[in-house]
């Protein structure tokens, strides 16, 4: 009978080389990901870096996404959203604005978006194009600076244009109380500032605002409009829909992205609409373009 042979070394030095190669790849690994986070820490700190002279270079663009009348289909509207010209690169704030919200340059952002979109609408005048709402948003760091310094006020007041011609935007999520929210909202009225609540449906925030804060237009969040299909998501977003006009307030619906999407919200008789079904996004000169078409 051949004797049996013991595996029990060889199963041991196997086990023992597979443990140096698992430490080995453990150290490689953590090594690659302490790179990648410091890679990204360094990038984001560059970008915040170049912020500055990027606004002064004026690389820092403003497009605008058109809002459309859902019963006619008109451009009835349109949000102002920065995007910042490197080279030949365009980046979207999902790029970039973590990195300023870090640096605490959001504020300076926004002002300079506002800047821009009074500029446009004051073009829009003098050369006898169609004039829409334009809507621009706020930061929560600018939100919680506009509650001791209405800086706003004084931009308004600048651009002397016709009452709603400018608007806000601002989202509630604890970084002012209601009631600042509310007199800040006041303060705007007075002078010819509209002001839209954004994100309604995004979470739990904003509902208390809905009785308590006199704003003119509500958005609801893209994440009640992609349920739109469902049961249950429609009844979400026309009961919804139903109560924000009862109390007085224009309804606007962001993210509609198909037209079955579309054709249910004319059904539950939402005001406008705003979402990629329509129009993405356009530079300054495209947006003037669609505007010359609906005149």
């Amino acid at each position: 009978m051949q004797d049996r042979k013991d595996y029990k070394p060889i199963l041991v030095t196997l086990l023992l080389i597979i443990c140096i190669e698992s430490v080995v790849m453990a150290f490689s690994m953590g090594g690659k990901i302490l790179k990648s986070s410091e890679s990204a820490a360094q990038g984001q700190n560059e970008i915040a870096a170049q912020f500055d002279s990027a606004l002064a270079a004026g690389d820092i663009e403003v497009w605008y996404q058109p809002i459309v009348d859902a019963a006619s289909g008109t451009v009835c509207g349109a949000e102002a959203l920065a995007r910042w010209r490197q080279d030949d690169a365009i980046l979207s704030p999902a790029e970039f604005l973590p990195a300023l919200e870090e640096a605490g340059k959001t504020i300076a952002l926004d002002e300079y978006v506002f800047q821009q979109a009074a500029a446009f609408q004051k073009e829009q005048i003098e050369n006898g194009g169609m004039l829409v709402p334009v809507s621009v948003n706020l930061s929560d760091a600018t939100l919680q600076r506009e509650v001791q310094d209405p800086a706003f006020v004084g931009l308004s007041d600048d651009a002397q244009l016709q009452e709603g011609v400018l608007q806000l935007e601002v989202t509630e999520n604890g970084a002012v109380t209601t009631q600042q929210l509310a007199d800040l909202v006041n303060n705007y009225h007075a002078h010819r500032l509209y002001v839209t609540m954004d994100g309604l449906g995004q979470d739990s925030a904003g509902l208390a605002g809905l009785a308590a804060v006199p704003y003119d237009a509500v958005k609801i969040d893209q994440a009640l409009t992609a349920n739109i299909g469902s049961i249950k998501g429609d009844a979400l977003v026309k009961e919804t829909a139903s109560l924000v006009q009862k109390m007085g307030m224009r309804v606007i619906v962001e993210g509609v992205e198909t037209e079955e999407q579309a054709g249910m919200l004319r059904t539950m008789q939402c005001d406008a609409l705003q979402g990629f079904h329509f129009f993405e996004p356009l530079s300054k000169e495209d947006f003037q373009f669609v505007l010359s078409h609906w005149k």
